[in-house]
């Protein structure tokens, strides 16, 4: 097209920017790549990617400790276990619940204390994800996760604490930008609705940032992969999310006199459970309402000291 006819060649790229800038206006998303970028450190074409953005945030927080990064090392690439996916239920079920948890992989670095200078020379302790779930314990005085890899816990692993300040930052820029809008709808004007645009992308870039160190950790040309780490973190997440399903269990058999499993379906951090049969018993005016305020004041809290 270019030697062909070049001004439907010109045509072309009129309408695609014009398309690009429509998309941009709905979506947000060149704003939200320069936050990131920002954020990170890095050059805009490495936004889309974990590794390099990852790299940069991890030698940014050790430089201004004065603490040196490792070199890059080759790493064979080997097959890990990943996030547990149950096969639903099949057919038509009444009444649905979801319940999700938190930035799941992120959540359980920071409980484990995963990162490279806390692993302890990836020994392997009691380990299977059916050996916690049946009540077994890891019986040492380290932080132990589901694949066995064991973590020190006399001090904070450099990447819980990155993770831990992200969400620090994300917490107070998210509870700012609710303020600014909230000004906005009482004294509407366009420096509010910027800077509440702003303070959205920002919160919005570091959601991004924490939920993508698990795809750099199990990238095997990541300088700070280790197989165990990444596996301890899949398998720990397969525990993790198993355990909500025998919670959830445990809790609807006892309360309808039953035996039967009410979660028809499981993916990677959220569990569906069929609440059908409890609709059923207490036939509520509005099951939408009767459900709602059942999740939160008598689920939720059961999953809470299930996990406590």
């Amino acid at each position: 097209l270019y030697k062909n006819d070049y001004q439907k060649f010109i045509d072309y790229n009129i309408r695609d920017v014009q398309l690009v800038d429509k998309i941009d206006k709905q979506t947000g998303l060149m704003e939200l790549a320069l936050v990131i970028a920002y954020k990170g450190g890095v050059n805009y074409s490495d936004v889309m990617g974990t590794t390099a953005i990852w790299d940069s945030i991890i030698y940014r927080y050790l430089n201004q400790r004065n603490i040196a990064i490792p070199p890059n090392k080759n790493t064979p690439k080997s097959p890990y276990p990943g996030g547990y996916v149950k096969d639903p239920r099949v057919g038509k079920t009444d009444w649905v619940v979801s319940f999700d948890l938190n930035s799941l992989y992120p959540n359980l670095i920071v409980q484990y204390n995963m990162s490279p200078e806390t692993l302890v020379d990836d020994r392997r302790y009691t380990s299977g994800v059916d050996h916690y779930l049946n009540g077994g314990k890891a019986d040492c005085e380290f932080a132990v996760a589901a694949n066995g890899s064991a973590y020190r816990k006399d001090k904070q692993g450099v990447l819980p604490e990155i993770i831990i300040g992200l969400y620090d930052e994300r917490r107070v820029t998210k509870n700012k930008m609710l303020e600014v809008q909230q000004q906005d709808e009482k004294t509407p004007s366009p420096e509010l609705k910027r800077e509440a645009n702003r303070l959205a992308n920002t919160q919005q870039a570091i959601k991004i940032l924490l939920n993508s160190l698990y795809g750099a950790l199990g990238n095997a040309y990541f300088r700070y992969f280790e197989l165990a780490m990444a596996e301890g973190i899949t398998l720990s997440g397969q525990l993790s999310i198993k355990w909500a399903e025998k919670t959830i269990n445990e809790a609807m058999n006892k309360i309808l006199g039953t035996d039967d499993d009410y979660v028809i379906a499981i993916d990677t951090d959220s569990i569906y459970v069929d609440m059908g049969p409890l609709v059923n018993k207490v036939n509520p005016a509005d099951p939408v309402k009767f459900l709602d305020k059942a999740c939160a004041e008598k689920f939720e809290p059961i999953l809470e000291k299930g996990y406590a």
